[in-house]
């Protein structure tokens, strides 16, 4: 894609609305001196994917620029990126890129906004423990 077009595709994309780009829930939302540019990485997240991602979060933060963002009221985990002086999509394509890849990290690391909550099993010494108290062999 041209620049050109790069530019009119961005120019007719709502502004506050959240919009499926590449696959992903994303939107620009202008205030008065800036634009927050934010997507959805978990809906629903569980306690641990929670404190799962917090863990590597400010790392990818410092690499990419968005940074955690964990919307208690609407159980959401999202990335979230300030843009001084931004006004429409267009002041927003390079930002917009780097938010893109930083998504395509944290799907390649397993973080899904499609997918089910992690199961959380048993621990291997628990089990064993269980095993001993109930005198199972298996």
């Amino acid at each position: 894609m041209s620049d050109e077009q790069l530019q009119a595709w961005l120019a007719q994309l709502p502004l506050g609305q959240v919009l499926d780009i590449d696959g992903e829930s994303i939107y620009l939302k202008l205030h008065g001196d800036g634009a927050e540019l934010g997507a959805l990485l978990l809906p629903a997240p569980t306690p641990l994917q929670v404190r799962n991602a917090l863990q590597a979060g400010f790392s990818n933060a410092r690499l990419y620029g968005a940074g955690l963002a964990y919307q208690r009221n609407e159980n959401k985990l999202m990335l979230m990126q300030w843009l001084p002086g931004v006004s429409a999509w267009q002041d927003a394509a390079d930002p917009l890129e780097q938010l893109l890849d930083q998504l395509a990290g944290w799907r390649a690391a397993g973080v899904s906004q499609n997918a089910a909550p992690a199961a959380v099993g048993i621990n291997p010494d628990e089990r064993r423990v269980r095993m001993q108290l109930t005198g199972s062999r298996s």
